[in-house]
């Protein structure tokens, strides 16, 4: 009768707990994975001290044992880099936990008798390749801690520089994160001109997303002095720059930046040039002249400039009292929504579009209506962590219930909690990231 060990300790007692579990003999073993019996014993006796990877892989799956547990055994056995490395390319390719990817990686920058800095270079590059987002964030931070540990400038910039990237794309937690890239700079030394240019860039637009406009001037200036060329991104500098400076009321210096921004070959450009050109109209005092050419612009522009340019001809319209035009700038809700806006700075645009719809209700003496406007917008506010710009829709909201002295409905009050919770979490994070 087969005798099962109770908690396997080695790999070659995790075989035979499980080969004996499933009744199967060492013959029978050795017909279903082709490996002789002789070798099977001394694998299961510890008598082979570095087994074949890919024959334990061929015993695992002919006994069913788990993956995970397979292989954290077999690291443990130690082995050279090459070999490790294999074993981490092939855990790639499989579903298994990153937490054991990440044992596999740290056996790895372990290795003895290599230098650190090639090793650290391999698993960089490896990483750069890996599809799953969560593994792949792990990985760097195992780079940029092992690259600390061992005093490796290069890439503990590299590494948080790619962290950065990732995280940055969580649109709730802006703040946080872009307190996390601006750490970056102290190591922007270390990274090539087109690293440091590319991190310039990001971290300019990360604070115009925040609305952190002379940190984003700051920010898109370095790129437009390491990059003099007529790239992209100097172009979106110029951009970014000049619609900053619209935002700071500085409307000069935003002139001379679209003058500049123009001079650039883009085909977006041209569309870009038309709508501020418009909008710096009304701020000059000539409103009349900024309607007729958004309207223009309605008709000519993009869909990528439909959302902005119906927002500031709401909004002037308003400022004129023209809520028949409003009215039939509502029939372009379907598309303007239907749009997948994928930058921070667009989301904000649809929460300012609800918010400006919110007041065109109140104009028009709907309460209820807007008050639902005022929730979508400090919904969406939310998202991209506008927690002030939320808060302003949500004190709209309590405002009005006051001035009609009705009582909040169950509905609201239960979005108005979900917004406060959210708030909150909110603060959490930043407190925990700034401190």
């Amino acid at each position: 009768m087969s005798t099962v060990a109770a908690k396997p300790k080695s790999l070659g007692e995790l075989i035979q707990y499980h080969r004996q579990k499933k009744d199967i003999s060492l013959n029978k073993l050795q017909e279903l994975v082709g490996i002789d019996k002789g070798s099977l014993s001394r694998i299961e006796n510890g008598e082979v001290k570095r087994p074949d990877f890919q024959m334990i892989l061929s015993i695992s799956t002919a006994l069913d044992i788990p993956c995970d547990d397979i292989v954290e055994l077999y690291i443990e056995i130690g082995h050279k880099a090459n070999v490790m490395y294999s074993i981490l390319l092939k855990v790639l390719e499989i579903s298994i936990p990153s937490s054991l990817v990440i044992k596999i990686a740290t056996k790895f920058l372990e290795s003895p008798k290599e230098n650190s800095e090639d090793l650290v270079e391999k698993l960089y590059q490896t990483t750069d390749s890996v599809k799953d987002t969560s593994i792949k964030l792990s990985l760097y931070k195992l780079i940029i801690d092992y690259s600390r540990d061992h005093g490796i400038m290069f890439y503990i910039a590299k590494g948080l520089m790619q962290e950065y990237l990732i995280e940055r794309n969580d649109f709730s937690k802006l703040n946080g994160t872009y307190q996390k890239g601006r750490y970056i700079l102290k190591y922007a030394h270390c990274l090539s001109v087109e690293e440091r240019v590319n991190l310039h860039y990001r971290l300019g637009v990360h604070a115009y997303n925040l609305c952190c406009f002379e940190e984003s001037i700051a920010l898109c200036e370095k790129v437009i002095d390491e990059d003099p060329t007529k790239s992209i991104l100097s172009a979106e500098a110029h951009g970014i720059i000049c619609d900053s400076y619209y935002f700071l009321g500085k409307y000069d210096m935003c002139e001379e930046y679209m003058i500049r921004y123009s001079e650039f070959p883009f085909p977006f450009i041209k569309d870009n040039v038309k709508v501020t050109t418009a909008v710096l109209y009304a701020k000059k005092g000539n409103v009349d002249l900024a309607i007729e050419q958004l309207q223009e612009c309605l008709k000519s522009c993009g869909q990528n400039s439909l959302l902005h340019i119906i927002n500031q001809l709401m909004l002037l319209y308003l400022q004129n009292d023209n809520l028949s035009a409003i009215e039939e700038l509502l029939n372009y809700e379907e598309k303007i929504i239907s749009i997948p806006y994928t930058s921070p700075f667009k989301q904000l645009e649809v929460a300012h579009y609800y918010e400006i719809k919110g007041n065109y209700y109140i104009s028009l003496g709907s309460t209820e209506e807007g008050i639902d406007c005022f929730f979508k917008s400090a919904l969406r506010y939310s998202r991209v962590n506008a927690v002030k710009k939320e808060r302003e829709c949500i004190n709209l909201v309590v405002s009005l219930h006051i001035t009609s002295n009705e009582g909040m409905s169950i509905a609201n009050l239960k979005k108005l909690q979900i917004l406060y919770n959210q708030c909150n979490e909110q603060e959490e994070e930043h407190e925990q990231t700034v401190n």
